[in-house]
């Protein structure tokens, strides 16, 4: 990590080619785990919970009716894509930003649970 390296991102047009990179990117990462049989760091985990999170607090509001797991975790997750949002321009670029972030944890998540 050099701050010294400059980059510039530009955008898929679509969400749906966004969703389709990161979810690649996923299995790309599983497959490296795999290869590697270590996580090189912590930070892959996050939108995997994410998924694995979302996902049995479904299953919990299915099966019990109680919705507080779930609201808790998307909650939560809305708070963190806002304080990260901040950061970005006019109103229209944050929601455009926390759509992006939304769909690249989400998509992320399920190609490395994939």
């Amino acid at each position: 990590m050099d701050p010294a390296i400059c980059s510039i991102y530009r955008p898929r047009q679509h969400r749906g080619r966004l969703w389709r990179q990161f979810r690649r990117y996923g299995e790309g990462k599983a497959d490296m785990l795999y290869a590697n049989g270590r996580w090189p760091s912590w930070q892959p985990i996050a939108p995997l919970a994410l998924i694995l999170g979302l996902a049995g607090s479904f299953v919990v509001a299915v099966a019990t009716g109680l919705l507080w797991p779930i609201l808790s975790l998307l909650a939560l997750w809305l708070i963190a894509l806002l304080v990260a949002a901040r950061a970005t321009g006019g109103t229209t670029d944050r929601l455009r930003f926390i759509l992006a972030a939304a769909i690249m944890h989400l998509s992320y998540g399920w190609g490395l649970l994939k």
